[in-house]
């Protein structure tokens, strides 16, 4: 069971670690990282926040890139924060990252929540 908050009627699902994510150019979900240092947590796994966005660190790549039609090439996350954490819950001073939270890539894709990891 998931640690959901109502809001406005809406049930908001905060991200921990190990959700996987997809990128709408990638080839594969891949799951996403925290920091080693993250305190906070939810059912024992270290919840996230709108920074835990960095490449290589937080999100490893997809697979291969579709980005350019009929040239894959292996996936380098170029990614920027996630857009539209809690803002009423913090995790280490910024906004908690929800299942609905997405993120762009400088290379052209868009990065969303299969599941907020919390199973």
């Amino acid at each position: 069971m998931s640690v959901n908050v109502m809001k406005n009627s809406q049930t908001m699902q905060y991200v921990v670690e190990g959700a996987m994510m997809q990128c709408i150019m990638g080839a594969n979900p891949a799951p996403i990282k925290m920091a080693p240092v993250r305190k906070v947590t939810v059912k024992g796994k270290k919840l996230g926040n709108v920074m835990d966005a960095k490449p290589m660190l937080n999100i490893t790549g997809f697979g291969m890139c579709k980005v350019v039609p009929n040239m894959p090439k292996p996936c380098v996350p170029a990614t920027t924060m996630w857009q539209a954490g809690c803002p009423n819950v913090k995790v280490d001073n910024h906004q908690a990252l929800l299942k609905t939270c997405i993120c762009t890539c400088s290379q052209g894709g868009i990065i969303k929540f299969n599941n907020d990891g919390q199973m």
